[in-house]
């Protein structure tokens, strides 16, 4: 649904597309979201380009930096929603998707980077992480807080060219993290 999403100091960001549990929706007219209860903001586009990646960029970032009043449990790293760019086509090549996202990280701190882009007709860029080592394992969400402790690792732009399953591999990472 889209919604307005809600911190616990009561500052707001509207979002076109927010994936929450039930017990989070407020019955306010003008559909009101705690942001404790969104798991996943998507940022939709019909064509992607670096104006679209700039744009989902600084949504995301305006969610992600919302309060939440749940304490992480043990074990758990991530307690923000998912941020996915989600576009049917690009002219943009991955590699070239990829270089915008790193780009755009640059410039800001891991709580507020994306987690996905997906292109329906070219497929995914996400993250993946490495321990010292260790393989690289993909479909990594990044940890939302710097306050505890996370054990030491790469992290690594993934890229997958994988077409028309770009939507499959957006809902195994939607998934992996509404598990956890």
């Amino acid at each position: 649904d889209p919604a307005c999403i809600v911190d616990s100091e009561g500052r707001k960001a509207n979002f076109e597309t927010v994936i929450y549990s039930g017990s989070g929706k407020n019955s306010e007219p003008g559909m009101t979201v705690n942001a404790d209860a969104a798991a996943c903001v998507i940022h939709a586009v019909r064509d992607l380009g670096a104006e679209e990646i700039r744009s989902g960029y600084e949504s995301i970032a305006a969610i992600k930096r919302l309060k939440r009043t749940r304490a992480p449990e043990a074990g758990s790293i991530n307690t923000s929603p998912l941020g996915i760019i989600l576009a049917v086509d690009s002219g943009l090549s991955i590699k070239e998707i990829a270089e915008l996202v790193v780009r755009e990280n640059t410039g800001r701190p891991s709580t507020e980077w994306l987690d996905m882009i997906a292109v329906l007709t070219k497929g995914t860029v996400n993250y993946a992480a490495q321990i010292e080592g260790s393989a690289i394992e993909a479909s990594f969400t990044l940890p939302n807080f710097t306050s505890r402790v996370v054990p030491p690792m790469y992290i690594h732009i993934f890229m997958r060219g994988v077409g028309p399953f770009a939507f499959n591999t957006l809902c195994g990472l939607l998934l992996m993290h509404l598990m956890t």
